[in-house]
């Protein structure tokens, strides 16, 4: 949810109210991160669909420095919109991917005895 107010108060231009959702979207995702990790250890995963939600996640973990740079670049002027924009995009999706991903490793996981 945070996520989605934080894409909603950028592109309303809400500055201030911007800064602090994504804030808190970055420590609620690494919160969200933790549990799943404390929860998915009670589990035995196939290792394929392991490996393909670890490349997603990591790859929206990697690209979270560009939608920040690009973020702070853009409040010196609008000549950053296209780039952050197009950063937030491929944040955006790969968190989607890595969410959709870690569902479906659950259809076939094991609970650990």
């Amino acid at each position: 949810m945070f996520l989605v107010l934080t894409i909603r108060s950028g592109k309303m231009g809400l500055r201030n109210r911007h800064y602090l959702l994504v804030t808190l979207t970055f420590f609620s995702l690494v919160g969200a991160i933790w549990q799943a990790e404390l929860f998915g250890r009670s589990f035995e995963f196939h290792q394929v669909k392991l490996t393909v939600h670890l490349c997603f996640a990591v790859s929206a973990l990697l690209s979270f420095p560009g939608v920040v740079f690009t973020g702070y670049k853009l409040m010196s002027g609008s000549a950053w919109r296209q780039s952050h924009n197009r950063w937030v995009g491929a944040f955006v999706s790969l968190v989607g991917f890595s969410v959709l991903t870690a569902l479906y490793m659950f259809v076939d996981a094991q609970r650990k005895a």
